[in-house]
Formats: structure tokens, sequence, C-alpha cells
């Protein structure tokens, strides 16, 4: 919580800063920009401000984009997922991509229809991996596939992949420096061959809870 505390604190710093920045140009004032926000908040859920009907999440969703389209005049999207940024992060685009798809229907039925796909790019990683005429782009493409079916199963179970992948970090971390410390107790090099006794205080480290 402090981390976060401290990281919100900085979009705070950041967004005051560039407005103070427009201010002295004399473009738009702080104020200005607080009630551009509120309107739009404001103008975007008539379902709560207004007498709008919409009572669905696709119905709100709907008559979102539809305000945007007929009242603020945006450009309607040549795709749905046009909406997700190329700039983020490789796994929050894919989490991001796969949502847009699923929200017009382009999805499976249940949980079993994402291990299901997950379980065939593996296998077919396998088969590149060990094919005879091999080439790392081909490689390259299928275990980029793993890793897109893999958040797909995340999202299929309402997983944040990128909070899950934090976790295992963390968890690959505490373990790690465990493995280093014994080591250095036990005044064995961390080095090839030692495989064995590093696994021993991997298996410590788990027992203990890291």
């Amino acid at each position: 919580p402090a981390h976060v505390r401290e990281e919100i604190g900085d979009l705070y710093l950041l967004a005051t800063f560039m407005a103070v920045m427009y201010e002295g140009y004399g473009d738009f004032s702080v104020a200005d920009a607080l009630h551009t926000v509120s309107d739009k908040l404001v103008r975007r859920h008539p379902h709560v401000f207004a007498d709008s009907t919409a009572d669905t999440p696709d119905a709100v969703i709907r008559q979102w984009n539809d305000i945007k389209e007929t009242v603020e005049g945006r450009r309607k999207k040549d795709s749905v997922l046009d909406a997700v940024s190329r700039a983020l992060p490789p796994l929050e685009r894919a989490y991001r991509l796969q949502k847009a798809a699923a929200k017009v229907g382009f999805d499976w039925p249940d949980h079993a229809g994402s291990w299901e796909k997950l379980a065939e790019e593996l296998e077919e990683a396998r088969v590149a991996v060990t094919a005879p005429d091999s080439d790392h782009d081909s490689v390259e493409d299928e275990i980029g596939d793993i890793l897109f079916s893999a958040v797909n199963v995340a999202r299929a179970h309402k997983v944040d992949p990128a909070l899950a992948l934090h976790r295992s970090l963390e968890k690959f971390a505490a373990r790690f420096r465990h493995v280093e410390k014994r080591m250095a107790e036990q005044g064995e090099p961390m080095e090839d061959g030692k495989l064995d006794r590093m696994d021993e205080f991997w298996n410590e480290a788990k027992s203990l809870g890291l």
C-alpha cells in the first residue's frame, strides 16, 4: 500500500504539473481541466445522472459508445481492437485485446476451451522445437502463442495475468535468495554442477512457505 500510495502521488504531481504548465501558456486552467472531466463523467453516464434506461453492463457500454460517436463526434473505430493501445506492455495488451474480442462474442463458451487451447499450443511448440527443420522464427511464434493462450486462461478465471506474474516473480526471487543464502552458509559456490544442492535448498524454501 505504501508503494501504491507513492505512485498515485506521482501521478497527481505529474497531472498537476502539466495542468499548471498549460495554464501558464494561457490554454486552460486547472479548474477547466477538472470541469471538463466532470462534465464528461455526467454526460457519459445518463443511467446514473439522467433518465436513461440502460440497466445492464452491455447496455451501458453500448450507450457509452453511442454518446462518444453521436454527442461527442468521435469517429467510430474500424475495429473493437483499435481501443487497445499498441504502446501497452505485451502482457497487458494481450489481456485487453482478448477482453475486447470477448465483448463481441469472440470467446470460448467455458473455461475448458481456454485450457484445451493452451494444451494445443504447448504441443505445437514442442513439435516446432524438436522438428529437424526447426528455425528461430517458428519457435518464437509458437512460444508467443503459448503466452497468449496462458493469458486467456487467466482471463477465463478472472485473474489479472500481470498481477499473477508479479506474484510468481516475487516468489521466485524470495526462493532464489534463500538458495543463495544457504549455499553461502555451507561454503558452496553457486555454479554448474551444484544443481542438486541448489534444488535441495529450493525445496527447503518452498517448505518454509517462501
